[in-house]
């Protein structure tokens, strides 16, 4: 049992040095850069990442790493301390925030205007088969709790039912009972 704890160890950080930290490479320790795209008229914001499908023609940048530059498709379209903001063309593809000593870059990315956005979400209403279900927040919100709600109780079941045999196991294999006849 001491033998599996120690390996088990052992292997938990070997995995957790060797796994590389999303940001640590691209930036200098203790700081961090984000940017995202942001549509105001539809009240959407896309988180940038590689690959990803964007909503919205703004790109917000933001850095606590010193001063940067924001460059989209190799062209610089804003610099700043802290926050850049730039509208950008629908047909970019790549996002590369840089700084003095830091860059953090994004590739393959695609924009979607907003209202495409926001149309291609009425047509799906649309066009959704009979009988679909609409919920409303607060009907999404009371199956979250009972989902939550059923899950403690069966986690609660399982570990009850995980400790019952280890507590037997335990008092079967290290005490000894006396039989008076």
């Amino acid at each position: 049992m001491r033998r599996l704890l120690i390996i088990s160890l052992i292997v938990s950080a070997v995995v957790a040095t060797a796994l590389p930290s999303t940001v640590a490479g691209a930036t200098p320790e203790n700081c961090i850069s984000y940017a995202y795209a942001a549509d105001y008229g539809s009240g959407h914001y896309s988180l940038i990442r590689n690959g990803s499908l964007l909503v919205g023609s703004l790109i917000i940048s933001e850095s606590d790493c010193g001063p940067f530059v924001l460059v989209v498709d190799g062209v610089t379209v804003g610099g700043g301390d802290s926050i850049v903001s730039a509208t950008i063309p629908l047909s970019s593809s790549s996002v590369s925030m840089v700084g003095d000593d830091w860059r953090a870059d994004w590739v393959n990315l695609s924009f979607m205007a907003g209202s495409d956005f926001v149309a291609a979400i009425s047509l799906y209403e649309e066009t959704a088969p009979p009988g679909a279900l609409w919920l409303t927040p607060s009907e999404v919100s009371s199956r979250e709790v009972w989902v939550a709600v059923g899950t403690a109780f069966i986690l609660w079941v399982l570990v009850v039912a995980a400790l019952d045999r280890v507590i037997r196991y335990w008092m079967e294999t290290r005490f000894c009972e006396e039989v008076i006849a």
